[in-house]
């Protein structure tokens, strides 16, 4: 008990706070210890947020915390951010010690009494922009992970056929791997015109090359090759897509902004890097410079992480 009562005695660090249990049906949210009086719950639907939002503000809340969950805080958190109030989100490992029982409405009491005695580190939480464009650049590595996924598929049919432009060419991606499927997609199964579309730069002679091309054709081999080219397609057609929508929200984002006085193009004068053919199609070091003021990709270790 004489714990409870130093626990209590401690200076208050910040006013007007509320906390929040997070949950998947239901939010319960604490603006005192009166568990009866200073406590209620709320929904999760966009309207019931927006009244949460409101009646914080009837009761001229201005801070709020509350525990990182998955996902399940970030709709609340916005609109919270919104209509002004400053949001913490802790981790939940930093308030678990601090609990004598668990139900949902202690837990936002004791939130809520953590973060009045400034008991609550924040994480991270990035800004308006960041958070638009992040599941935008996240989807996209999700793509570019299943058309080469695509791929190796196709790798595996053809093989299955003895059919072996993995060992024709070193990256089944390239420029003469994508002819010679498309090739195959059409029709053709002349391991002669197939060796023709192979780069000259190839490293193998054109008598291996045309051996390691001629399979052993069947029905079902032709059918799962074209099936997984044409989703392959679909998806380069969807990450071209993407790459436009990215440029969009890029160009809103920087259009107030400056060109830095230094350089008005980061990329003029600079030796060109080789680049992954699954790069953006962005000026994505212009943006960066317009964004910092500086142009990072001159330092060699950051100059090739453009992916």
């Amino acid at each position: 008990m004489k714990k409870q009562d130093n626990y209590l005695a401690m200076p208050i660090v910040h006013q007007q706070v509320a906390g929040v249990d997070i949950g998947s049906q239901f939010h319960v949210v604490a603006i005192g210890d009166d568990p009866k009086q200073s406590v209620q719950q709320f929904g999760v639907s966009t309207k019931e947020l927006f009244r949460l939002a409101q009646w914080l503000t009837d009761h001229q809340v201005r801070h709020v915390a509350m525990e990182a969950t998955g996902g399940y805080e970030r709709p609340l958190v916005n609109v919270l951010q919104e209509a002004g109030f400053e949001v913490l989100v802790t981790a939940g490992a930093n308030t678990k010690n601090y609990r004598r029982f668990k139900s949902d409405t202690s837990d936002a009491i004791h939130i809520r009494t953590l973060h009045s005695l400034g008991l609550l580190p924040p994480i991270f939480l990035p800004d308006e922009f960041s958070t638009l464009i992040r599941p935008l650049v996240r989807l996209r590595k999700s793509l570019v992970e299943d058309a080469a996924d695509y791929i190796r598929r196709i790798q595996k049919a053809l093989r299955a056929g003895n059919v072996r432009l993995d060992t024709v060419l070193t990256d089944t991606n390239s420029v003469s791997g994508l002819r010679i499927i498309a090739a195959i997609c059409q029709g053709q199964e002349d391991p002669l015109k197939l060796a023709d579309l192979v780069d000259s730069h190839c490293k193998k002679k054109p008598a291996e090359i045309i051996e390691l091309l001629r399979g052993n054709w069947t029905g079902a081999m032709r059918f799962e090759v074209g099936s997984n080219y044409r989703l392959y397609l679909n998806l380069q057609t969807e990450i071209a897509e993407l790459d436009k929508e990215l440029d969009r929200h890029f160009t809103d984002h920087t259009n107030g902004l400056e060109h830095p006085a230094t350089m008005a193009d980061p990329t003029v004068g600079r030796q060109k890097l080789r680049q992954s053919r699954n790069t953006p199609q962005l000026p994505i070091e212009q943006y960066a410079h317009k964004l910092l003021g500086v142009d990072l990709s001159n330092i060699p270790v950051l100059a090739g992480m453009r992916c």
